[in-house]
């Protein structure tokens, strides 16, 4: 693909902005409002259960709880991210809830991971309108940096993977590639660990059971009638499901080469994923049964 023909030139840049993948919070949204509830319950929740159960000392147990807070929210906006139909947006919260419960068992998790798999995800559907920008690179390269030094080697590689395919999809952007290259030189200095950390058989059971509810996402992705939040653009199709492919692909290779530590800061992401099947078998059938009620008074 050519450079002329690859370039990003549909959505408008004209402001100055240095970010473009965030997205706007609005507090009179009720699900927004709510997010943020659930967000501040369960960190004192998290914080009362630990502390009382005498597993952490009064600072461990904070930090524990604003852990919780910052998975609850932000598996509220990936599950948005996974499944942008608006009509849809209420699987996030169930999503929050499923972290929080898996927290209790599976530990505080990596808030760092959770920001880096939101705007790589955004990156790739567009929902914000707009494409990565300045700001959204460093986030997502210091991030996969972070991350590559503390146990997820394979991250910087993941990274310019995700940017490569970004740069050749529909309307792409070729400057995606100088950050693949940067990733790339990331791998200097990040270190491979000699021996590949293991895997818990009920981590795994447990994940295979989110791919088999996110499964069917797959297939509605071409039905999603949400707008770009700059652009009012209707989302492409090919890049929500390019978004969906590389959250299971790039997860199956980081737990595959990084093993239990993946896992573990993974796994809000994958409540999402699981909130999101769950919410859609809701939704189908509550369109069913309505589609069924209106059929009989038309008759």
């Amino acid at each position: 693909m050519s450079r002329r023909s690859n370039k990003f030139n549909v959505v408008s840049t004209a402001d100055s902005s240095y970010f473009g993948l965030g997205r706007v919070v609005y507090f009179d949204d009720r699900l927004n409002r709510r997010a943020i509830l659930g967000s501040l319950i369960s960190a004192v929740l998290l914080m009362i259960w630990v502390t009382f159960s005498g597993k952490m000392s009064t600072t461990e147990a904070t930090t524990f709880g604003i852990v919780g807070a910052c998975n609850f929210f932000f598996t509220y906006l990936i599950a948005q991210e996974l499944d942008p139909e608006p009509r849809r947006r209420a699987a996030g919260l169930l999503g929050g809830l499923l972290a929080v419960v898996a927290q209790v068992f599976m530990g505080a998790g990596d808030v760092t991971m959770l920001l880096w798999a939101l705007f790589v995800i955004r990156m790739f559907n567009r929902t914000s309108g707009s494409r990565h920008k300045l700001g959204d690179n460093v986030i997502i390269l210091v991030a996969a940096f972070w991350l590559g030094k503390h146990d997820l080697w394979l991250m910087p590689g993941l990274t310019a993977a995700c940017y490569v395919l970004e740069s050749q999809i529909k309307e792409g952007y070729f400057r995606s590639l100088y950050m693949a290259g940067i990733a790339c030189a990331m791998y200097l200095f990040v270190e491979r660990p000699a021996v590949t950390p293991g895997l818990t058989l009920t981590y795994v059971i447990l994940l295979c059971v989110c791919v088999f509810l996110f499964a069917p996402e797959l297939s509605v992705a071409s039905q999603c009638t949400a707008r770009g939040d700059r652009d009012n653009r209707p989302l492409l199709t090919q890049r929500i499901l390019m978004g969906q492919g590389v959250f299971l692909l790039g997860s199956f290779f980081l737990i595959f080469f990084c093993g239990d530590v993946a896992i573990k800061s993974l796994y809000p992401v994958w409540m999402a994923a699981a909130a999101c099947g769950i919410y859609l078998l809701i939704f189908l059938i509550h369109d069913k049964k309505v589609a069924e009620a209106q059929a009989k008074d038309s008759h």
